[in-house]
């Protein structure tokens, strides 16, 4: 999703861009220029915008005994279950969001989102979050 997302926005904005260039006859015009200026902002908009919204979600998520393991480009965080202070769960179709919030700092921020499938369709995920919800009460 982080990644996908991102490459179907931008390429789909790349073949509009180069459809409107190959319409040119006779060189370049005022009309396409002016044509093109949509598809130019929609893609800087839309970079700002998934940079605010897709950057603090990190790439992969694991449970190991006590202990949740985050990765996000290429670096790893280990947090032990007693280092979790709150985990709030935003339920949205297909995909959720959880943001787990730490007692301290981390390399990766104080609170760490991520993407994860509805719990009711994988009981594991719920299991996981269960053990969480357990040990911070």
């Amino acid at each position: 999703m982080k990644k996908l997302f991102p490459s179907a926005w931008f390429g789909g904005l790349a073949i509009i861009f180069l459809l409107n260039f190959s319409k040119i006859s006779h060189g370049l015009s005022f009309e396409m220029f002016a044509s093109s200026l949509p598809t130019v902002l929609m893609g800087i908009a839309g970079y700002f915008i998934m940079k605010k919204v897709l950057s603090p979600i990190i790439d992969e998520v694991y449970f190991s005994n006590d202990t949740l393991i985050f990765i996000n480009k290429n670096k790893e965080l280990r947090v032990p279950l007693c280092d979790i202070k709150e985990v709030k769960y935003l339920e949205e179709k297909p995909i959720n969001r959880v943001t787990v919030s730490l007692k301290e700092e981390s390399d990766f921020g104080k609170e760490i989102t991520f993407l994860c499938p509805a719990i009711s369709k994988n009981k594991e995920i719920a299991e996981v979050l269960n053990r969480i919800i357990k040990n911070i009460g």
